[in-house]
């Protein structure tokens, strides 16, 4: 990871597409990845700021090894210390699970798979695709990963549909949640503007909005048991 340079993020902001050697080969083979600008922004604003500061505090300009990551004296990270750092920052966000910096590799294609499946579900919608989604994907993602392995493109493609699934269901939960708010602001409205209007000694009246007032704490209650309230959502989705 440690072999990305700020020359070649640069580059492939401008051509779209990233160097990456890959070193499960002795032939040290070089991928050339697809990248989207908005991905690189972050990144060239930290070369431009963080790094850029960090490297004239430290060996100057001209001495800048040109490795993307730095330790705080200027040099560059190894794959080990970067590994270790992913560690602790897992730990510290009380990650309950095993992390490594390959996941970034995972989490990047898992994204180029939803992308086009987001992409292509119009037309799914409509009925006018030709062959399987999914085989139109991994079509797509073989020609722009350079992966030889379908069975390993096939876990992200999957990855994609449930990732799908848990967005468009979050999304049904909260336009729920919406109608279920405005309809008990409503209501609570009415309820205040009938106790306003209704005449004290009128003993009928006043049972009614007492009933009301039940009825609502009770509507409440029973949508607590089976719902799921909008601040739990990515607890109850994950």
């Amino acid at each position: 990871m440690n072999s990305v340079t700020v020359d070649a993020i640069r580059k492939a902001y401008e051509c779209g597409s990233l160097s990456v050697r890959v070193r499960k080969t002795k032939k040290q083979k070089v991928r050339e990845i697809p990248i989207l600008k908005t991905q690189l922004v972050p990144i060239i604003k930290f070369i431009e700021g963080h790094r850029a500061l960090l490297v004239k505090n430290t060996m100057g300009a001209t001495k800048d090894p040109g490795n993307l990551f730095l330790s705080v004296h200027g040099k560059p990270l190894s794959d080990d210390t970067l590994t270790n750092d992913m560690h602790d920052l897992a730990k510290l966000a009380g990650l309950k699970v095993n992390v490594c910096l390959h996941m970034f590799r995972h989490r990047y294609f898992t994204d180029m798979a939803f992308n086009m499946l987001q992409g292509i579900r119009e037309f799914v919608e409509r009925k006018e695709l030709t062959a399987p989604t999914e085989q139109i994907i991994l079509q797509q993602m073989r020609a722009l990963s350079q992966h030889e392995d379908d069975k390993t493109l096939l876990g992200y493609i999957h990855a994609a549909y449930k990732e799908a699934k848990a967005w468009d269901l979050g999304e049904r939960l909260w336009k729920m949640s919406q109608v279920h708010d405005s309809m008990v602001s409503a209501l609570t409205t009415l309820r205040s503007e009938l106790k306003k209007e209704s005449n004290p000694q009128n003993t009928k009246a006043s049972n009614l909005l007492d009933e009301f007032g039940d009825l609502l704490e009770h509507w409440q209650a029973d949508l607590d048991q089976v719902g799921i309230a909008h601040y739990d959502y990515s607890k109850k989705l994950l």
